[in-house]
């Protein structure tokens, strides 16, 4: 209704939940999704299999330490859906050749993903563009699985801050120093997003570029040193990259980098390459300006987006 009513000041694109699939499909066919109307477009389709690890609703390999939130012993948390189930939704989702988004925090909820994935033959060749929601409490040999199958994370790495000292109680250092790995899956080249889930966070960019630059706590404590990223890729990875995780573009190749002025920027004062100086940016502003349509040297296929202009130097204003 707002998209009809002309109420849309920004892009909105909406994944239904897979249980809604058919009441969409029945007032949006299939070929009118991926279209933008009014600034509204369906992208695709959602499955949330678990819920979060502060409200110990997560769902784990190995049990909470603090057990479940009604008092439960040896409590791992519990899925949303059965396996059978959610393979078949994940099925379902594919057979309708639209982009998935899948809601995991917990790594046993994670096993869920990559199994439904492999039942449904996703590989990565497939360029289907797959995104894990949150992806929270990873192992490193899922890691492997997200690089076979194709899967993109997107990471919420304020849970770092707002949460980090929940989750030391909850599960213990070691499993909380693993929150949204960085360092890791850029090793792995995978292409990783990072988000804020508003409202449950503020919609505040720098602070979730300053909580994947530092991983501390509200008391301070340093989660897992050692997938810090720098000050450029959490850029990157909550801006462009996020963008072409969520198919904003056709094709976009791994090597497409920030342009001259925009890494002037970055790397010029607005968000210093010293990890204590981000959190004294104040705004940024950019401005969406148009449609375009690139030709990208070693892409067969155009690439669609939308213009961003940026100030190339100077304070973003």
């Amino acid at each position: 209704r707002a998209a009809e009513g002309g109420a849309n000041i920004i892009d909105v694109v909406a994944f239904p939940f897979v249980t809604d699939v058919e009441k969409v499909l029945a007032e949006l066919p299939l070929p009118e999704w991926g279209k933008y109307s009014n600034r509204f477009k369906v992208g695709g389709i959602k499955i949330t299999l678990d819920g979060s690890p502060q409200g110990r609703t997560a769902f784990f390999t190995a049990p909470y330490l603090t057990g479940g939130p009604a008092g439960e012993k040896d409590w791992k948390g519990e899925p949303t859906f059965p396996q059978d189930l959610a393979n078949k939704m994940v099925k379902k989702v594919y057979e309708l050749g639209v982009p998935l988004i899948l809601h995991c925090n917990g790594d046993a909820a994670i096993d869920m993903v990559i199994d439904g994935l492999r039942q449904a033959g996703a590989l990565a060749a497939a360029d289907r563009r797959g995104i894990v929601i949150h992806s929270q409490f990873m192992r490193p040999d899922q890691l492997d699985a997200y690089v076979e199958l194709g899967i993109s994370p997107s990471f919420f790495t304020g849970h770092t801050f707002f949460w980090g000292d929940v989750h030391i109680e909850n599960v213990g250092m070691e499993r909380a120093s693993s929150i949204s790995p960085k360092a890791a899956p850029q090793a792995k080249g995978l292409r990783f997003g990072n988000h804020s889930d508003f409202a449950v966070t503020p919609m505040d960019p720098l602070l979730m570029m300053q909580s994947a630059i530092l991983r501390t706590t509200r008391s301070g404590v340093v989660l897992g040193p050692d997938q810090r990223v720098d000050a450029l890729t959490a850029f990157k990875m909550t801006e462009g990259d996020f963008l072409a995780l969520a198919a904003s573009v056709t094709r976009l190749p791994s090597s497409v980098a920030p342009s001259p002025g925009l890494r002037d920027t970055i790397t010029g004062g607005w968000v210093s390459l010293s990890t204590w100086t981000v959190s004294g940016v104040k705004a940024v502003d950019t401005r969406v300006v148009a449609d375009v349509t690139l030709d990208i040297p070693g892409v067969d296929t155009p690439s669609r987006g939308r213009l961003i202009s940026i100030p190339a130097d100077g304070r973003p204003r």
